[in-house]
C-alpha cells in the first residue's frame, strides 16, 4: 500500500503524500522532541521536514523506505535547529523522578513496565533514542538506521548495546 501511496505522490498526489505524512507524524514528532526537548520546537522541526518533503518528493529514489527518508530528513532538521541555536549541548536528557504504581492486575503490571521503559528512555541520549526508537519502535534494519544517522552499520550496533545496557542498568534498579 505505502509503494501505491509513494507513487502517487511522486506523481503529484497532495492527498496520498499527506496521507503518508501523516502515517509517520508521531514517530518523526518524538525523534525532534529529543532532540529539541522543546513541544513547540519539535512542532517546527516536523513543520519543516515535511515542508522540504513536499517540496522534494520527486527526488525520492526507492533505495530505502520513505519513512527511512522521512525520518533522516528530520533528523537532520533537528541538528540544524539546534546549531542554529547553539544548543547541541542539550542532546542528553536527564532522569525524571520514578513514580511508583501499586501492581493489582496484569493491565497495571504491563502498564508499570511500559513506564519504567518510557523513563529508562528518557536516560539515553538523543542518538541513543534515535536508534533505539528506529530499531525496536519502526523496526527499521542496521542499515536504514545508519541511513538515517549517516553512521557507518558497526557505530549503530555500538549505540544499540550501550543504549540496551544502560536501559537495563536503569531498569534493574527500578523494577
Amino acid at each position: 500500500m505505502d509503494n501505491a501511496l509513494i507513487t502517487s505522490a511522486i506523481s503529484g498526489n497532495r492527498g496520498a503524500l499527506e496521507h503518508l505524512l501523516n502515517k509517520f507524524r508521531n514517530n518523526a514528532f518524538s525523534i525532534a522532541l529529543k532532540f529539541v526537548k522543546e513541544r513547540a520546537e519539535a512542532e517546527d522541526v516536523v513543520q519543516e521536514a515535511f515542508i522540504k518533503v513536499f517540496l522534494n518528493i520527486e527526488k525520492f529514489r526507492n533505495e530505502a523506505s520513505f519513512s527511512t527518508w522521512l525520518y533522516r530528513i528530520v533528523y537532520i532538521e533537528s541538528i540544524r535547529i539546534l546549531r542554529k541555536n547553539n544548543q547541541l549541548h542539550t542532546l542528553y536528557s536527564s532522569i525524571d523522578p520514578l513514580i511508583e504504581v501499586q501492581q493489582h492486575t496484569q493491565e497495571d503490571t504491563e502498564i508499570f513496565v511500559k513506564e519504567k521503559i518510557e523513563v529508562a528512555m528518557k536516560a539515553l541520549s538523543a542518538r541513543e533514542f534515535l536508534v533505539v526508537n528506529l530499531f525496536y519502535l519502526s523496526e527499521k534494519t542496521i542499515n536504514d538506521i545508519a541511513l538515517v544517522t549517516n553512521e557507518s552499520t558497526s557505530n549503530i550496533k555500538v549505540m544499540l548495546h550501550r543504549a540496551r545496557k544502560k536501559m537495563s542498568n536503569h531498569l534493574s534498579k527500578v523494577l
